[in-house]
Order: structure tokens, then C-alpha cells, then sequence
């Protein structure tokens, strides 16, 4: 269970930071996992990783304050990896 405070509070730009080190430079979950440097950092790491699940299963054992912090991340990773795409196609 996450510790309440961590439940309202993400990095948005160590997210997209993570993302990019994830889906494009091709990064590790263990690789991440080691720069962070926070148990805070630990857990969006760990949302990253996340993303790749199927949204169906995603969710399965979380509580409702874990499952908002998780989809929080996942809003900031799709819009990065979204506009990420978005630029490249241009």
C-alpha cells in the first residue's frame, strides 16, 4: 500500500523523463528503478513500467487511492508519448 503521502503528489517531468528512458532510449524497469532516488521516484517508475499492462488487469489488487495515483502517471506518460509521436511524424 502506498504511503498517504505519496498518494497526491507526482514529478511530472521525471515522468516524462522515465517514459523517454522506457519506450524510446530502451531503458530497463531495473535500470530506471536504480536512478531513482526516492521511495516517491521508486513508485513512478513503477507507473511507467505499468503502462504496458493491459488496462483490463492494471488495476487488480490496487486500492482506490493507489489506482488514481497510477492513472495520474499513465495521463502524463500517454500525453508525452503522444506528443512524442506526434513530433516525429511532422
Amino acid at each position: 500500500m502506498l504511503q498517504p503521502c505519496f498518494i497526491g503528489h507526482i514529478q511530472p517531468s521525471f515522468l516524462r523523463a522515465m517514459a523517454n528512458k522506457k519506450f524510446y532510449q530502451g531503458y530497463t524497469t531495473i535500470e530506471l528503478m536504480a536512478q531513482a532516488t526516492s521511495e516517491r521516484e521508486c513508485l513512478m517508475v513503477a507507473a511507467v513500467s505499468l503502462f504496458e499492462v493491459k488496462h483490463g488487469e492494471l488495476f487488480t489488487g490496487m486500492n482506490e487511492q493507489e489506482a488514481g495515483f497510477v492513472k495520474r502517471c499513465h495521463a502524463v506518460v500517454r500525453q508525452f508519448l503522444d506528443d512524442s509521436d506526434s513530433s516525429l511524424v511532422s
